[in-house]
């Protein structure tokens, strides 16, 4: 029996999308299997799944674009490698006790990194070839997102709790022998602090773009306040910027929605407040930032300025199959409900935008007109 296509996605954060470097292929889990989608052809080209169909949680590609990792979930997960070419499963990785949130590639493919749930507590580097282990540590918070630096020399990670670390890499012992990785917290003097629902300018890092609430806010300013100050200090998303010759420049992002920019010796750079409620993924060129962020949101920057360049438009509003609207009122509030952007991959020639949404739907936007007013690139929309 082979599979011709598979509906809807089990996409839950912006780890859980990848996008070939090479070929501009998108490819995300479904359950069990990890679908390959060509905006190109506008099909599903490509399914790979493990022997014990395992539901998958995370994707990466290699820099060159030929090789594909995958994470598993539930207990005793693998992290898979496999050839994107012939589909041969080429590894298959297990040291973590738990489900496996975000995996990552080194520039040269030789290195891999994975990062358990907060039930597992694991970082770990792996010689993915060899199978081996090469360095690992353990850490309380839970990791959401992780990637190398261009040299190779650093990893970076962001999750909850503040937690944004680099973690100096070695070369292997001549024992072979695991490493133990320390990690140097990135420094965030010249923040925003969100206090109040006030967005404060602290003296060093340069805000680009600082809100400030009115004297009496709203109801929904009000609940927009509670839930930046309960998603303060959480960081979604981390990404190395490509602008830089050693790559250890990096860009992260925090769930109360404003978007940092750190230098080579981990010091915040600048910021800009995102103007999101929440915020969820991100995704880095070497031009062009995209942030996905709360009701459908997703704004493009430019890199590395942070300069605002354009909001994406929003997919259809969020109504439950079936659902019926008892009255006018219901019937407007249901129109403004738009699902949440919780994943974003710009392709490497920042010709195209794949955006997952929280309710399972997978929109590519074209980014070609010069005056960025995308289009969609129509595939299956369930919900």
């Amino acid at each position: 029996m082979l599979l011709e296509r598979t509906f809807g996605n089990t996409v839950r954060a912006g780890g859980a999308l990848a996008v070939n470097p090479a070929t501009g292929d998108y490819a995300y889990p479904a359950g069990c299997v990890l679908v390959f989608y060509s905006p190109r052809r506008n099909r599903q080209t490509q399914f790979f799944s493990s022997e014990n169909n395992r539901p998958l949680t995370a994707v990466a590609f290699s820099g060159d674009g030929r090789l594909v990792c995958a994470a598993e979930g539930g207990r005793q997960p693998a992290v898979l490698v496999w050839d994107v070419s012939n589909g041969k499963l080429l590894a298959e990785l297990k040291g973590h006790a738990f489900s496996v949130k975000c995996v990552g590639f080194s520039a040269d493919g030789k290195m891999l990194a994975s990062a358990g749930s907060q039930s597992d507590g694991r970082l770990h580097v792996w010689n993915w070839r060899a199978g081996m282990l090469l360095a690992s540590a353990r850490v309380k918070s839970e990791i959401r997102s992780l990637c190398f630096s261009g040299d190779g020399q650093v990893l970076m990670s962001a999750g909850s709790q503040g937690h944004l670390k680099l973690w100096e890499l070695h070369a292997p012992s001549a024992s072979g022998k695991c490493r133990v990785l320390k990690g140097k917290t990135a420094i965030m003097e010249g923040g925003p602090e969100t206090a109040g629902g006030r967005c404060v300018r602290w003296p060093r890092a340069r805000c680009l773009l600082s809100v400030l609430c009115p004297a009496q806010p709203s109801g929904r300013e009000l609940m927009l306040m509670a839930l930046s100050a309960s998603a303060a200090g959480e960081f979604t998303d981390i990404a190395v910027s490509k602008c830089s010759k050693a790559g250890r420049d990096f860009f992260a992002v925090t769930a109360d929605g404003f978007l940092m920019s750190f230098d080579a010796q981990r010091s915040l750079d600048k910021w800009v407040d995102i103007k999101a409620s929440a915020a969820y993924a991100l995704s880095v060129t070497d031009t062009h930032i995209a942030c996905a962020c709360a009701e459908g949101v997703v704004r493009l920057f430019r890199a590395p300025t942070l300069e605002y360049i354009s909001t994406l438009p929003r997919p259809p509003p969020f109504r439950p199959a079936g659902a019926a609207l008892p009255d006018k009122v219901a019937a407007a509030a249901s129109a403004n409900a738009f699902p949440d952007a919780i994943a974003v991959r710009l392709t490497a020639d920042n010709k195209r935008a794949g955006c997952v949404y929280a309710d399972r739907s997978f929109f590519v936007w074209d980014l070609r007109d010069g005056r960025y007013a995308p289009s969609p690139v129509s595939h299956e929309l369930t919900q």
